[in-house]
């Protein structure tokens, strides 16, 4: 319960740094790509009289004197993203992909002023699998981390899920 999040208030962030598409027909409607992608993500807890700390190896929530005006965990990965790229229509591009991100980091933050700790306990590697579907650009995501967010006996038994809008 104390991973619990305020969805409005946490994000998402990813973009492709590099990436190498191959067309897979002649008329290029399919493709795969792959490349080197950056990701941040902002879980912010919906308990902001607690934030995240280490005791033994575990994440465990950690007792603030005062409500702070934000507590959340942000983790940022280096990842690299398989894709299949359907285009159907000259506007519609529709993709499935399945990542590999190596957690950079991850820290406890909150705002009372603002305190900053790093946090252990993460799973360093992380897979999952993703779609989206555009128009001209702009379109819909859904992702699902498939091995936990944690390590075994770190922390609950937890996958993360993102949707949102892509550009």
């Amino acid at each position: 319960g104390f991973l619990d999040q305020r969805l409005g208030s946490s994000f998402h962030f990813s973009f492709s740094a590099v990436q190498l598409r191959l067309a897979l027909n002649r008329s290029r409607s399919l493709c795969l790509g792959v490349g080197m992608q950056y990701t941040l993500d902002n879980y912010r807890l919906s308990d902001n009289t607690i934030t995240l700390g280490n005791d033994g190896g575990r994440v465990v929530p950690v007792a603030l004197d005062e409500p702070a005006g934000k507590s959340k965990a942000v983790t940022s990965s280096l990842g690299i993203p398989v894709r299949l790229t359907y285009t159907p229509a000259k506007h519609l591009r529709i993709t499935a992909v399945a990542y590999s991100d190596f957690m950079l980091g991850a820290d406890a933050i909150y705002k009372k002023p603002k305190e900053k700790h790093s946090l252990s306990g993460f799973r360093a590697y992380q897979f999952g699998l993703g779609a989206s579907v555009a128009y001209s650009g702009f379109g819909l995501y859904a992702r699902y981390g498939i091995t936990p967010l944690f390590k075994h006996d770190a922390g609950p038994d937890c996958h993360t899920v993102s949707f949102g809008f892509a550009y």
